[in-house]
């Protein structure tokens, strides 16, 4: 799926997330990490984290979950970190 929406950037962060709505995501793959679960007006929605880097650069089948109709993926930019200190 990420393939096919053009791929990651450099800006993208390392963690994605699965937001399903309506459906349990418990029957994901051991090592999958669910990170939170709201129930709203009856419709349950759940979140789970990906860990992108484990996928694409490892191979952690635990996060190739299934992608369904009406599921959100969403993968965040990456934070940025600024070092100073004195020159060498």
């Amino acid at each position: 799926m990420i393939s096919k929406a053009g791929g990651l950037t450099n800006q993208a962060s390392s963690t994605g997330f699965l937001i399903r709505q309506g459906e349990s995501l418990d029957a994901m793959k051991p090592g999958a990490e669910l990170v939170s679960a709201v129930a709203a007006g009856g419709i349950g929605r759940q979140c789970l984290r990906i860990d992108l880097a484990a996928l694409l650069l490892k191979g952690d089948e635990a996060q190739n979950v299934i992608i369904r109709d009406g599921d959100m993926v969403n993968i965040p930019s990456a934070g940025f970190v600024h070092v100073t200190g004195p020159g060498i």
